[in-house]
């Protein structure tokens, strides 16, 4: 939620509140900016400096797998699949009009398209 007192929703509010306009909006559009940055940083920051290059972040990316964040609803993965869908649960939430709530927990997509994608991620073991 965009609200959370979590950690990683703490931290999308400092780096906004510091970094960006304060006219910048503070919508699920912007969290997901921020983690898509997080986990690609987090990824470099486990490398050796000396070693990094096009070859091995390329690598170290396709090997990111079960990373956890308290904005999503399960574990993130990339992973070595020519097509994917790393973020397939979901958790719906309402506006209060003071700040936001869950309806609910969270669900994986019942999407029949998704189907080939999940037999791959589970031969592969990517998902949970």
């Amino acid at each position: 939620m965009l609200d959370a007192k979590t950690p990683d929703n703490t931290l999308w509010h400092t780096v906004m509140d510091k970094y960006a306009a304060t006219s910048a909006r503070r919508d699920s559009f912007s969290q997901a900016g921020f983690l898509a940055a997080k986990i690609f940083t987090d990824t470099l920051l486990k490398m050796d400096p000396k070693a990094i290059n096009r070859a091995s972040v390329t690598k170290a990316v396709r090997a990111i797998h079960g990373y956890r964040t308290d904005l999503s609803c399960g574990p993130y993965y990339f992973g070595p699949l020519s097509i994917h869908d790393s973020n397939h649960a979901a958790r719906v939430v309402a506006d209060t009009g003071t700040g936001f709530k869950f309806v609910g927990k969270c669900f994986e997509i019942k999407d029949p398209e998704l189907a080939p994608i999940l037999k791959a991620e589970t031969k592969l073991h990517l998902t949970k």
